[in-house]
Order: C-alpha cells, then sequence, then structure tokens
C-alpha cells in the first residue's frame, strides 16, 4: 500500500468513525430533550399542586382564626 492509499484509507476510517459519534451525539440529545420535556412537565404538576394547598390553606385560615379566638377567650 503506498502512503497516498494508507492515508485516504485513515481518512475514510476517521469519516466513518466521525459519522459513527455524530449519531451517537445526537441520539444523545434527543434522549436529554425527552428528559427535559418531561421534567418541565413534571414542574408544572407539582406547581399546581402547590397552588392548590395554598388555596386550600387560604381557605381554613378563617377557620383558624377562629379556633385561635375562642381558645383566647377560655
Amino acid at each position: 500500500m503506498t502512503l497516498e492509499e494508507e492515508k485516504m484509507a485513515l481518512l475514510a476510517e476517521l469519516e466513518g468513525q466521525t459519522a459513527f459519534y455524530v449519531d451517537k451525539i445526537k441520539r444523545l440529545k434527543e434522549l436529554l430533550d425527552a428528559e427535559m420535556e418531561l421534567l418541565v412537565s413534571k414542574k408544572s404538576e407539582i406547581q399546581g399542586k402547590i397552588t392548590r394547598l395554598n388555596s386550600q390553606i387560604e381557605g381554613l385560615k378563617p377557620f383558624f382564626d377562629l379556633v385561635g379566638r375562642r381558645s383566647s377567650l377560655k
């Protein structure tokens, strides 16, 4: 094999390896994007639960105020 042929063979091998790793990186990006979407969805779900709990707490404040006033009258 001549130097030129060897050089061309190495370049072809490197191009193949580069394509292989580019595909792996693209797949990894797809997986990370999917994971990010899931995390954003979970975050929204948790924020909704926090909002509902805060509303329930606000709704119970008058009750606790009333109970607190009754205890102080005793």
